[in-house]
């Protein structure tokens, strides 16, 4: 009645069924009516304006109960046929259509869109209860950080206990087989044992063919070294891990809404950890003990951890460019100008590589001595002496600018990063005595190009 009054109220202040009908959104046929009896109650032809006792029934013109049979009986079958060979809306309005019935591929699309909510099957999950120590999850998620003041999206590896719901997280560079292998290890470290089962979805990177069930055999090779059952969720499946889904979102949002900015990925695994401290120490909905509490009663439960550490690594040969050095991965890496041989093996590691030449692994720096924010590979020493002045220098070393004396015990270091840019960190973080020197790689005296070069005296 309301309503009826405003239209009332406009149409006295307008005179017009048009801008009235504007107005209050309605039809002018609509604006017309409800005049008409205004002015009929007016005159005492009629009671009241709108009936209170009125009931507003408008029979389907176009999906009669002949139609909507049709339609019903096709859903029906529908759901006797396979999933895929089932009849849509569409070629349902397709089939009205060739019967010689007229309505629009809307109206049928309403109709079935009815009949699903009213007489479809509604999908339902039963909640899972494991025991201690029985089964945890893990899963990727990507992480939105600035290392260094490089933008820049961070792998995240989540691991979730389910009896406990315990929860560990850990920044990796890539989402590679040894940095998915890292990270468990990490885990079990973390945790003091291994649990019995690990579930997973189904990344290429440990399953190779989820319809076939073939696993990774280097990641078959190393549940086996740790003794727990890998298994994999149905494809398209997210409900069957449902809680290192919510996990990997909430251990996201609680860390890295806060701060999203570090020097380096080290210290963003470092803050990563003082959050997860706070988070497994904090008392969970409806449950009886903190994660920490519950970890400490799976722990008795736990698969003992191995004696001897897993060799997360793998073997490579690769061939000696005439510059002396070689390509992994498109970085180049310099190889000491004593070794003979066309090829080298390198032994690849997550955070750097080894060469191996006659069972003597050339001496190397971690990542660690330069604290640069990425993904280092490799640090590669090459010693050049006096004795052996026939050599051209290697590309960036300037040793024909120095005295003699100063070329014999010069040794060149070159670092190579996996990506990003590390112009502002060669500037800040160049160990002392080492300084940085324009090359082939990065002719501008940067750190954009695959080679950095320092010179050690």
């Amino acid at each position: 009645m309301a309503t009826v009054k405003k239209l009332l109220e406009s149409y006295e202040r307008t005179g017009s069924y048009r801008q009235t009908a504007r107005e209050m959104r309605v039809s002018h046929n609509t604006v017309r009516k409800y005049v008409l009896r205004a002015q009929a109650a007016r005159e005492g032809m009629i009671e009241e304006i709108v009936p209170r006792d009125r009931e507003i029934r408008q029979p389907g013109r176009v999906v009669t109960p002949e139609v909507r049979d049709r339609i019903h009986r096709i859903l029906e079958k529908n759901r006797k046929k396979p999933k895929k060979q089932r009849c849509n809306a569409k070629l349902i309005w397709h089939y009205l259509l060739a019967s010689g019935y007229s309505l629009s591929y809307s109206t049928v699309k309403r109709e079935v869109a009815r009949w699903r909510e009213e007489q479809g099957y509604r999908e339902v999950f039963i909640a899972q209860e494991t025991d201690e120590g029985q089964r945890a999850e893990f899963d990727f998620g990507k992480v939105q950080l600035t290392l260094d003041n490089v933008p820049q999206s961070t792998p995240q590896a989540s691991f979730v206990l389910n009896y406990s719901l315990y929860r560990f997280a850990r920044l990796t560079p890539r989402e590679t087989l040894m940095d998915i292998i890292q990270a468990h290890i990490a885990f079990f470290h973390d945790i003091g044992g291994v649990p019995e089962t690990i579930f997973y979805d189904n990344p290429r990177t440990i399953i190779l063919d989820p319809k076939t069930g073939t696993w990774n055999p280097g990641f078959l090779a190393f549940a086996l070294h740790y003794g727990f059952t890998p298994h994999t969720c149905a494809v398209r499946a997210p409900h069957e891990k449902g809680t290192i889904e919510q996990s990997v979102k909430y251990i996201r949002q609680s860390a890295f809404a806060k701060q999203s900015e570090f020097p380096s990925l080290d210290a963003a695994n470092q803050y990563l950890k003082d959050i997860l401290s706070e988070i497994n120490g904090s008392s969970v909905y409806q449950r009886p003990l903190t994660p920490r509490d519950g970890l400490i009663k799976e722990q008795e439960t736990f698969k003992p951890l191995p004696t001897l550490e897993f060799s997360n690594y793998s073997m490579v040969t690769a061939r000696i460019s005439k510059y002396s050095t070689v390509t992994f991965e498109t970085n180049k890496y310099s190889v000491p100008e004593r070794y003979p041989g066309r090829t080298v093996t390198m032994k690849v590691f997550t955070d750097r590589i080894e060469m191996i030449s006659d069972n003597e692994v050339w001496p190397r720096i971690s990542a660690s001595t330069a604290e640069i924010s990425i993904r280092w590979i490799s640090v590669i020493i090459s010693k050049r002496s006096s004795t052996n002045p026939a050599r051209s220098p290697m590309p960036g070393s300037s040793s024909n600018s120095m005295p003699r004396s100063s070329r014999s015990t010069m040794t060149t270091i070159v670092i190579t990063p996996g990506s990003s840019s590390l112009s502002s960190a060669c500037s800040k973080n160049t160990p002392p005595g080492i300084s940085l020197l324009r090359s082939r790689f990065s002719p501008t005296g940067g750190c954009f190009q695959p080679g950095i070069w320092f010179t050690v005296s």
